[in-house]
C-alpha cells in the first residue's frame, strides 16, 4: 500500500531491509545514511526509529553503561586491595630496615598514610580533599573596589556580602 506521491508506507518496507536497517541503527549509524544505502524513504525509516527502535536502543545503552559501571567498581576494588598491599609492604620495609628513619623516609611514610587515607575515604564515599575558602566582603569594601576600578566584575556567589 502506497501513501503520498513516491513515499512508502511503513508496511511496504521489505522485512530483510528493515532487519538490516534496525541492526545498523542499533550500531548508531545515522538514519539518513541507512535510508540512502538501503533505498528506503528516510521518513518511513524515521517512523520505525521513533515508534519502535529508539526506546530499545536507549535501554540497551543504559544496560551497557550499567555493566561498565559494575566492571569499574570491581576493578577499583581490586586496585584498592593491591595498592593497600603495596603501601603496607613499603611501610613495613621502612620500619624493618632502620631504627633511625631519615626525613625522606618519614615523608614517604606520610605520603603512604595520606594515600591510604584517601583510599579509605573513597571507599566510604567521602571527599579525598577538603577545601574551605570563604570570601567575606562588606558593602564598603565593594564601594572602594568600584572607585578604583569601575569596570571590575565580581562573580555572583563569589562573596558573602555583609552589610554594615
Amino acid at each position: 500500500m502506497r501513501t503520498g506521491i513516491g513515499k512508502m508506507d511503513q508496511k511496504d518496507i521489505d522485512r530483510d531491509k528493515l532487519a538490516i536497517a534496525k541492526d545498523r541503527y542499533m550500531k548508531y549509524e545515522s538514519v539518513s545514511a541507512i535510508a540512502k544505502d538501503l533505498g528506503i524513504v528516510r521518513t518511513s525509516l524515521q517512523n520505525w526509529v521513533n515508534k519502535e527502535w529508539k526506546a530499545e536502543r536507549e535501554l540497551a545503552r543504559s544496560e551497557m553503561f550499567e555493566d561498565i559501571a559494575k566492571f569499574k567498581k570491581v576493578q577499583f576494588v581490586k586496585l584498592t586491595e593491591s595498592a593497600i598491599t603495596v603501601l603496607s609492604r613499603a611501610l613495613e620495609n621502612v620500619v624493618k630496615n632502620k631504627e633511625d628513619i631519615t626525613m625522606r623516609e618519614a615523608r614517604d611514610v606520610a605520603a603512604i598514610m595520606e594515600s591510604l587515607d584517601k583510599i579509605t575515604r573513597l571507599d566510604d564515599n567521602k571527599p579525598t580533599e577538603i577545601y574551605s575558602q570563604e570570601k567575606v566582603v562588606t558593602v564598603m569594601d565593594l564601594r572602594e573596589k568600584l572607585k578604583v576600578d569601575p569596570f571590575i566584575t565580581l562573580d555572583k556567589g563569589e562573596y558573602d556580602v555583609i552589610e554594615n
